[in-house]
């Protein structure tokens, strides 16, 4: 290398746009320039753009699809072999061989990774959605990246073709469950075993020898005979440090936000976090595909109402407010809280050791002055004071606290606060009145019973087979920490909506003789004929349209139900929400409206604007108005004209179809 080209190399890695991939590969997107060993590579725009969008994930593998749009700005499945050709041409200018690549590496089946030089950074190991498995004896070690495609075994990288990666893919989150081949064969490759039964048998033998292994002393996969397979490989869960305990309670707040949207009815939630005590974190948080952040702490009034308006119609809002004033009717947030739901946080404190604490700091105190003294029934309830009481006896003073009768067995927060003379902010006080009358408290709420787990208390309450909306009191219904509960029950299937105005428990479903397995059939079902469609998306009208034969269905049972039989399988659908319709598509798929309105377009190439609003309620059962629909297809990909009124799903194909 001359001195010339050291020069020139010193001042680009001095340059912190410069992306290093290693100590002779450049990037400088900038002149959208390219080095290697200080020698300037004469890339084309495409080549350049496909090198730089690997770039910014070193080590993640890219489909040919995310490559090709990073490449031509569009997406066109008919062309995306062109992009063998640009890579080819790429690792010719980096003289460099495909079947021993340094940094450019297929994928097989699936698309291209750009890694770092052996030796100028350590060898690929577990990326974030990575998971590691020791075999069945303990001798061997397994590596699944599924969020860059990576297998490694033993630290050697293995080749697997896109259906044994999925295979792989699927035991390894079922680990030590045994998985059916039906369940199996619609996981890996989407079709049912009928249609993959020889399929699905040659990619596990293929698998198991990529694996090392024999089928009569199986390390990884046993043969479930007459079922199917079980993964036998046991997860190692790292330690978790410090940074980790941060992330899961990222994660923990991003789950409880998810379940909030979910239990929602509305379009913006407010979170209120005075005083800004998670103004660092919520950016960091993971929102649905369809939820916008709006944060009035970081711009202006004029912007933040902007942001309000400008919300689309199949976008949900996050509206995170830390400013201590009060909305009053002159207050221009006044109409966003009328009709905005509240969230706030579940606390994760020990509430019952904290009383323990106040018992104990003073044992001349008021806590332990004041047992438990029992109430006569016609005593109303009244505030707790704690007034002493002249006993007479040698004008001796007791401390005898008044309790007041409390008749129900769950209480808003606020008004179990009212209820002890005092307000919510009040910890000691209101923890000591919750340890005399007998209740727990929880972040938001106070329920009978001490140390009561707020989830099996509340289904305490769902008696019989049939749950009405109204035998709960209204304040429960509205109460966050109960829609988490319902949220969570049909999660796991332990309550599922049975109409508008009532839920179904388990009697209510044995007494249907409805199983676990009729719900999860039901789902694989769904996702079969989906696919049908040439669309992964689906809702509830659309299946009694097209699969009406489906066992479940025959039922004839509300939407509600079959949608909430289908947020229950949850580790196999994804859900979204377009105009108080439910769309379902497998795991995976992006859940925003405007993709499933991109998929239904794409499936007609172009369609007229009002027959797309007819197709959308006829066959989806999705209404839509006109203005609506416009909107959103001009905030996707698709291309609008205004002047045929047609929606075509791309601005190459409205050419193509205008000449």
């Amino acid at each position: 290398m001359s001195e010339v080209e050291r020069a020139a190399m010193g001042s680009l890695v001095n340059n912190n746009q410069i992306i290093r991939i290693d100590s002779n590969l450049l990037l400088d997107p900038t002149m959208c320039d390219a080095y290697m060993d200080g020698a300037y590579l004469c890339l084309t725009p495409n080549e350049f753009n496909i090198l730089f969008c690997m770039a910014q994930k070193p080590g993640h593998a890219f489909s040919r699809q995310e490559l090709f749009v990073a490449a031509f700005g569009h997406d066109d499945p008919k062309s995306h072999r062109v992009l063998d050709s640009h890579i080819k041409n790429i690792r010719k200018k980096l003289k460099e061989d495909a079947r021993n690549a340094r940094w450019l590496k297929g994928v097989h089946g699936y698309g291209y990774r750009l890694d770092f030089a052996p030796g100028f950074e350590p060898e690929v190991s577990v990326g974030e959605g990575g998971r590691v498995f020791r075999s069945a004896h303990g001798d061997r070690v397994l590596v699944v990246d599924s969020e860059n495609r990576i297998v490694q075994l033993d630290g050697e990288e293995l080749a697997l073709t896109p259906n044994e990666y999925s295979v792989l893919n699927a035991f390894t989150t079922r680990p030590g469950v045994e998985v059916s081949n039906e369940e199996l064969s619609q996981i890996s490759m989407g079709i049912g075993f009928a249609e993959s039964k020889r399929a699905l048998a040659t990619h596990v033998k293929n698998l198991r020898k990529k694996l090392g292994e024999e089928i009569k002393n199986p390390l990884w996969i046993a043969t479930v005979y007459g079922f199917g397979y079980r993964f036998l490989g046991a997860e190692e869960t790292p330690e978790p440090h410090e940074e980790q305990i941060l992330d899961d309670s990222l994660v923990e707040l991003s789950e409880q936000l998810q379940m909030a949207f979910d239990t929602t009815s509305g379009s913006i939630l407010l979170w209120h976090d005075v005083g800004g005590a998670y103004a660092d974190v919520v950016e960091r948080l993971l929102l649905p595909d369809d939820v916008v952040l709006i944060r009035e702490d970081a711009v202006n009034k004029f912007e933040t109402i902007r942001a309000v308006n400008e919300l689309g119609f199949d976008e949900r809002a996050l509206f995170y407010r830390s400013s201590p004033c009060v909305v009053d009717a002159n207050d221009w947030f006044a109409d966003v809280e009328a009709s905005a739901e509240s969230f706030v946080p579940e606390t994760q404190s020990d509430l019952v050791e904290a009383r323990e604490n106040v018992i104990e700091d003073d044992e001349c105190g008021p806590a332990a002055a004041a047992p438990r003294v029992a109430v006569a029934e016609d005593v109303h309830p009244q505030p707790f004071h704690g007034e002493r009481v002249d006993t007479g006896s040698e004008g001796a003073m007791a401390s005898e606290p008044t309790l007041p009768k409390l008749d129900e067995d769950w209480y808003l927060l606020s008004q179990f606060a009212e209820l002890a003379g005092c307000s919510p902010d009040e910890t000691l006080k209101v923890e000591l009145f919750a340890y005399q009358t007998g209740f727990t408290l929880y972040a938001d709420c106070a329920c009978r019973g001490r140390g009561v787990s707020q989830t099996d208390f509340y289904l305490s309450l769902m008696h019989g087979a049939i749950v009405e909306h109204d035998s709960l009191p209204q304040s429960m219904l509205n109460c966050m920490s109960f829609k988490n509960m319902v949220y969570r029950a049909i999660r796991s299937g332990d309550l599922l909506d049975y109409d508008e105005s009532s839920w179904i428990t388990r009697d209510g479903l044995d007494e249907l003789d409805i199983r676990d397995a009729d719900l999860r059939s039901f789902a694989l079902d769904a996702i079969e004929r989906g696919a049908e469609d040439d669309t992964p998306y689906f809702t509830v009208p659309s299946l009694r349209r097209c699969a009406s034969d489906l066992p479940l269905l025959e039922y004839g049972l509300s939407d509600t139900f079959y949608e909430s039989a289908l947020l229950s399988q949850e580790d196999l659908l994804g859900h979204g929400n377009l105009v108080g319709i439910k769309l379902f598509a497998p795991r995976g798929h992006p859940m925003k409206g405007r993709d499933f309105i991109q998929a239904v377009v794409a499936r007609e190439i172009s369609i007229d604007i009002d027959d797309l609003v007819d197709l959308l309620s006829e066959e989806y059962g999705v209404v839509v108005p006109r203005a609506q629909l416009i909107q959103i297809i001009r905030k996707s990909d698709l291309f609008y004209s205004s002047a045929s009124e047609r929606v075509f799903v791309s601005h190459d194909q409205f050419v193509l179809e205008v000449e």
